[in-house]
């Protein structure tokens, strides 16, 4: 959907449910006057094509996903949450990732704070990494240390032999740094974001210089404040 955000919080604040999907979300988009659009450029559509006609799964890879996770406050104190993804292709119909589901891809609490997730989507909703991030921060963490004792249960979960979405790499690379010092697959991506009640945030990543993503060892992220615009980069 081109305005899944802005579906979702019509959902949220005009109809009883939490989530939609399938065609019974497209329809309600529809009725609000949200209709899809296409959004496939020449590319994907070749690419489609290659791998309708091979009749196979092709590899996943560190290009086939994003995700735009997005925290706000107003000046009154009031937090928002919000996720758009491009989703996994080529998957299974029917599969729904974390960004839709609410403790998993975000979760908001004005109480205590908010968080996003982004990254590899079957690891995150195994943790519930949003909602562990916030409960963290309820218990007095700050951002930065939510986020990481986050990363640090998702390593406990692949240290547990919890069946993994990421590709199986040849020899495993630990990730950003941990005080569990656990290696996780070198292919694993997943990276929390979190802001407290009092605006202040912070992130962590399973990337690092033994687990670079798109060449890069470390996550970054864009902070605004005001008319100031700062990016921070979790190493």
């Amino acid at each position: 959907c081109t305005h899944a955000v802005s579906v979702a919080r019509h959902v949220m604040e005009h109809s009883v449910h939490n989530v939609l999907v399938g065609e019974g979300a497209t329809e309600y988009a529809e009725r609000i006057g949200l209709a899809d659009a296409s959004v496939l450029t020449d590319a994907a559509t070749n690419e489609w094509k290659r791998w309708k006609a091979e009749e196979s799964c092709s590899p996943r890879d560190e290009e086939c996903h994003d995700t735009v996770g997005v925290l706000c406050m107003d000046c009154d104190g009031r937090i928002a949450a919000a996720t758009s993804t491009s989703g996994w292709k080529f998957k299974l119909p029917g599969r729904v990732g974390d960004s839709a589901l609410i403790g998993s891809g975000l979760y908001c609490d004005n109480s205590a704070g908010a968080a996003v997730a982004t990254g590899d989507g079957e690891e995150i909703m195994r943790g519930c990494l949003s909602f562990l991030a916030v409960e963290e921060m309820r218990r007095g963490a700050s951002p930065t240390e939510a986020c990481q004792v986050a990363i640090r249960r998702l390593r406990e979960l692949q240290a547990e032999g919890a069946p993994s979405s990421a590709p199986q790499a040849s020899s495993a690379a630990q990730g950003a740094d941990s005080p569990s010092g656990t290696s996780m697959h070198s292919t694993l991506t997943v990276a929390v974001m979190a802001m407290d009640k009092d605006g202040r945030v912070g992130a962590a990543s399973t990337i690092g210089r033994a687990n670079p993503h798109r060449g890069k060892p470390g996550f970054p992220y864009v902070m605004w404040r005001g008319q100031q615009e700062e990016e921070k980069e979790h190493a």
